[in-house]
Parts: C-alpha cells; sequence; structure tokens
C-alpha cells in the first residue's frame, strides 16, 4: 500500500492547488478508512480500490488532470473495464460489497448517534397509527432501523428500510422493521406529512 500512496502523492505535485488539495484529501480519506476495527476497508481495498489507485496516473494524465465530474468516468472505469458507476459495480462484485456493507455499518459505531439528539419520541407521538414512524431511504442493511425500533419498541408504527435489491437481500432481520426493496432515483411509494 504505501507504494500506491508514493505514487499517488507524487501525482498531487505540479498541479493546480485545488486538484493537488482534492487529491491529498481523498489520499487522507483512504488512510482514515483503512484504518477500522475490523479492517473492512483493507479487505475493500485490495479488491477494489488498489486497482483504481494503480490507474490514478494514467486517468490523470489522459484527463490531463481535470476535476472528476462524471460518475462512470473514473479511474475505477479504467482499472476494472466497466461502464458502470462505482457503486452499482461493486454491486456486481459480492464480496466487495458485502465488505463496503460491513464498513457502512461500523463506520459510525463509537460516534454520536442521531437518536440521541432528534426528539423521535416526541414527533413518534403525533402519528396516526397508519403513518410510518421512519423511513430510512439507502438505509443499508438497517442499523439505523434497528437502533430507532430497539429504542423505542412501545411505538407500533412502522419503521421501514429502503435500499436496493442486492442491499435488502443482505439486510440483518429484525421483528420491528419492514424491509423493501427501492430505488431511490425512483417515485417513493410511502407517503408521510
Amino acid at each position: 500500500m504505501e507504494g500506491i500512496v508514493a505514487q499517488v502523492q507524487s501525482l498531487a505535485q505540479g498541479v493546480d492547488g485545488e486538484t493537488h488539495n482534492s487529491i491529498l484529501q481523498s489520499l487522507r480519506e483512504l488512510y482514515l478508512s483503512l484504518e477500522t476495527r475490523q479492517d473492512t476497508m483493507q479487505r475493500i481495498s485490495y479488491a477494489s480500490l488498489a486497482p483504481a489507485l494503480l490507474a490514478l496516473p494514467e486517468f490523470l494524465a489522459q484527463t490531463k488532470y481535470q476535476d472528476i465530474t462524471s460518475p462512470v468516468n473514473t479511474p475505477l472505469q479504467k482499472a476494472f473495464n466497466t461502464d458502470l458507476p462505482g457503486f452499482l459495480w461493486a454491486q456486481t462484485q459480492p464480496d466487495v460489497f458485502r465488505h463496503f456493507n460491513q464498513f457502512m455499518m461500523a463506520q459510525h459505531a463509537d460516534m454520536p448517534h442521531w437518536l440521541d439528539s432528534y426528539p423521535i419520541e416526541q414527533r413518534s407521538q403525533d402519528l396516526a397509527p397508519e403513518q410510518p414512524l421512519f423511513v430510512d431511504i439507502g438505509g443499508g442493511i438497517g442499523h439505523q432501523c434497528i437502533a430507532l425500533r430497539e429504542r423505542l419498541p412501545a411505538v407500533k408504527n412502522k419503521v421501514i428500510l429502503q435500499d436496493l435489491d442486492v442491499v435488502v437481500a443482505q439486510a440483518i432481520k429484525h421483528e420491528g422493521v419492514e424491509a423493501m426493496s427501492y430505488d431511490f432515483w425512483q417515485l417513493q411509494p410511502i407517503k408521510g406529512n
């Protein structure tokens, strides 16, 4: 990994300030992501990030170091010879996608939780029985829904997890959470007030 880091750092030399900062910020974020307890991002990096990083020098030279503005024109497409955006490509790679979902679940494990600051109990008191309490759009494997349901077990309103089929298939099963396949680019089927 150190060789890749050195190569990326060398790319940041001799480019305009904004591109320089963008490259180094991405490198910092990669380093932070590699520092997880379960080493989830490390597994992802070897499967997907490392080839994309290795494709970066040639990609930047070909694009004359322009900012990346398209999700289908990045080093990932070059590295894996795909026309898919990164997230859609990851869904075609079962191990990468499984590790990504594990990382997303663990990413905020030691951070303050939104349930500690948002008045969800107070808001839930005004709901009609048929109204959903919470719809987590793009909610991954359901960790936020489960945390909410465990915080408010007496509230009977629905807690709904929405994500793509491939993600919902990996969702954590919980009696109080309804999992629903949903592409957030489509019309939202759940209506609130």
